[in-house]
């Protein structure tokens, strides 16, 4: 009897074994891609890959470059459209190095400088989620439309091999020396998923960024220009331009929400908090807020240009002409002292987006407005500004903007007539094309 019970009890045992095994790999899995699908969301992949009202990650969002227009791809496992044939080896090469399957290397459009920084098991659960969670869309992207002379892809080699680091390069020059684990996971989420810096530090003449770890250079976020025409603000430590006096719970409250009591989102930063940092962890929120709050300043002396006494200031007929068409424009919302309203109105008093030296995103603002983000669980309604393109003349534009960046204790420069009207010539007012339908 013996006989027949032992391998009958080894049959169930090891079939319990094999079940329990299979479980375990089984929640393993859809905990990496459950992590893979954050990923995902910290780096803000669906901003570029997914248009409106369109399946997501199937791209076709248009991006206007020096040389042309380009097209965000198509990243489902779609075999023939999307990555479905690429070797998870062949993703982490695009993703972290820019290099494409066909060996092509990819616009840093695709911030793969700043990718390059992610962790190899980061890379793996983006890899599962991409491949086993995301729906396959049988859609081609739209053809690039670049300048027939500059239509070849090979000075992107050249490009990459100077200013894209490889992710061991990447990995050596990161941020690791903070003793805070909450500052250095802060400096992983700016340095790598984050890309903050794609947009907030300076480029140099081949439109590199100047640096892409703050370890390596204190220009890091100290301000940049993004390819919509958009100031990308100083984040740094500066009193004037950058987040002196910002709290933690400012910041923490902007990236969430995209409002504060000290300034509100606009530009291409709208739909970063819409799609991205408002859904963070909070614990990610709190890390990457007290990384930037530990940014030291980079140029913190006084302007050269200061203010004259207020008094003085108002016997100048162009402030006194900008002063009117403040009270008539601007002061039922931001107050007659600039002080803004709440979270609903921002204040213009000692922002650092109206007292930067670079002032393209002020006249950009005045001319075609802006809104907050509407994030459903946290922020359902939205504020918008609107734009004054059809009411305002450059020189009433000059005027209203000297005389913000001069009242109530702020310390800017005028706005010349000249430069509201480079600025506002350069504005893209038409939408750019989106992609045909297929």
């Amino acid at each position: 009897m013996k006989r027949f019970i032992f391998p009958i009890a080894c049959f169930f045992a090891l079939a319990t074994f094999t079940f329990s095994v299979q479980a375990g790999l089984a929640s393993q899995l859809k905990t990496q891609i459950e992590s893979g699908r954050y990923s995902a969301l910290l780096a803000d992949c669906a901003a570029c890959h997914t248009l409106k009202d369109k399946p997501e990650y199937s791209g076709g969002l248009a991006f206007a470059i020096p040389t042309g227009l380009i097209y965000a791809t198509n990243i489902t496992p779609d075999l023939t459209y999307g990555i479905g044939t690429y070797t998870e080896q062949e993703f982490s090469k695009a993703v972290r190095e820019g290099v494409r399957k066909d060996g092509k290397s990819l616009y840093p459009a695709m911030p793969y400088p700043s990718y390059a920084h992610l962790s190899d098991k980061e890379i793996h659960n983006l890899y599962l989620y991409f491949q086993k969670a995301v729906a396959p869309v049988h859609q081609p992207a739209p053809k690039e439309k670049i300048f027939w002379l500059v239509n070849v892809r090979w000075p992107l080699t050249i490009w990459r091999y100077f200013f894209a680091p490889s992710a061991e390069k990447a990995k050596a020059e990161s941020t690791p020396q903070a003793k805070d684990s909450l500052i250095k996971r802060g400096a992983y989420l700016a340095e790598g998923a984050g890309h903050c810096g794609a947009c907030h530090t300076p480029r140099g003449n081949a439109l590199q960024e100047q640096t892409l770890e703050e370890e390596t250079s204190h220009l890091f976020l100290s301000g940049g220009q993004n390819m919509e025409g958009w100031n990308a603000p100083n984040l740094r430590q500066d009193s004037n331009s950058g987040l002196k006096d910002w709290t933690q719970k400012d910041l923490e409250r902007f990236l969430k929400t995209g409002k504060s009591t000290k300034s509100h989102v606009f530009g291409s930063m709208t739909e970063v908090i819409q799609k991205s940092t408002s859904y963070w962890k909070d614990e990610d929120i709190k890390a990457i807020s007290a990384f930037l709050l530990s940014l030291p300043p980079i140029n913190d002396k006084e302007n050269d240009w200061a203010i004259r006494e207020e008094g003085i200031q108002k016997q100048h007929r162009q402030f006194s002409r900008g002063e009117q068409i403040y009270i008539d424009r601007c002061a039922s919302c931001h107050g007659s002292d600039g002080q803004g309203y709440g979270l609903s109105f921002p204040p213009l008093k000692k922002n650092p987006i109206v007292t930067s030296s670079n002032t393209a995103s002020l006249i950009h603002l005045l001319e075609n407005g802006g809104s907050t983000p509407i994030i459903p669980s946290i922020s359902p309604s939205s504020f918008t500004m609107p734009g004054f393109s059809e009411m305002l003349s450059d020189i009433q534009i000059s005027e209203v903007l000297t005389y913000i960046r001069s009242a109530w204790g702020n310390h800017a420069k005028p706005v010349s007539v000249r430069k509201v009207r480079k600025i506002r010539r350069n504005i893209q007012k038409e939408v750019l094309p989106a992609a045909p339908l297929n």
